[in-house]
Formats: structure tokens, C-alpha cells, sequence
């Protein structure tokens, strides 16, 4: 999860300096600060949110693949379990989450000017 969650932390941040123009049109426009920091926590929010349910989904069929081809029953005998799944996007969710705020608080301190400078 560590490891996770500093790829999110980089993988951010590095959006956030590309989009340095795209963050100072937006404060310009009149974004407030909060508003800035809830576009990055959503983005944060649905890749990893999509990233879980790729994750689980290729997890399953990996386990499932594995004991067809390493046991001798021809059983997938994998359980699809609800409780596993929805556990697995919620540490998704909020290790990405956690992992954002930084880069979320730098991108809602961005002063409008500098960004449009670069323009």
C-alpha cells in the first residue's frame, strides 16, 4: 500500500505541474481554492476507483487460472466475495486519497498569476 500510494503521490504531482495553465485559468475564473482541491481529490477518486475493480477483477481470474492449471480438479473453486471486493476499493480509494492531498493543497495554493505568466 506504500508503494501504492507514493506512485499516486508522484503520478500526481507531476499532473499538477503539466496543468499548471489549466489551474490558473481555473483560479482566475474565480475557482476557489476548495473548489481546485475537490477536482484533484475526484480525479484521484475514479482512477483509483477504476484501478480497484481492474485490480480485483484481474486478481480473481489470475487465482481462478492458476488453480485450473496448478490443481488436479477441474474446479475454478475461486468465491467471488462482496465483502473482499468492496474492502479492496475502499483501501484503494483512500490510500489514493490520502496520497493526493498533498498535491491537491499545492495545486489550490497556485497563484492565478504565475500560472497564466506561463501562457
Amino acid at each position: 500500500m506504500l508503494i501504492g500510494g507514493l506512485v499516486v503521490l508522484v503520478t500526481l504531482m507531476g499532473s499538477v505541474r503539466e496543468r499548471r495553465q489549466e489551474i490558473g485559468i481555473f483560479r482566475a475564473i474565480g475557482f476557489r481554492k476548495r473548489n481546485v482541491m475537490q477536482i484533484i481529490f475526484l480525479e484521484a477518486g475514479i482512477v483509483s476507483l477504476l484501478a480497484g475493480l481492474i485490480g480485483y477483477g484481474v486478481g480473481i481470474l489470475g487465482a481462478a487460472l492458476g488453480l485450473r492449471l496448478l490443481s488436479d480438479s477441474h474446479s475454478s473453486g475461486v468465491i467471488l466475495d462482496p465483502t473482499l471486493a468492496g474492502s479492496a476499493l475502499l483501501v484503494a480509494v483512500i490510500v489514493s486519497l490520502l496520497a493526493s492531498a498533498y498535491p491537491a493543497f499545492l495545486a489550490s495554493r497556485m497563484d492565478p498569476n504565475d500560472a497564466l505568466k506561463a501562457i
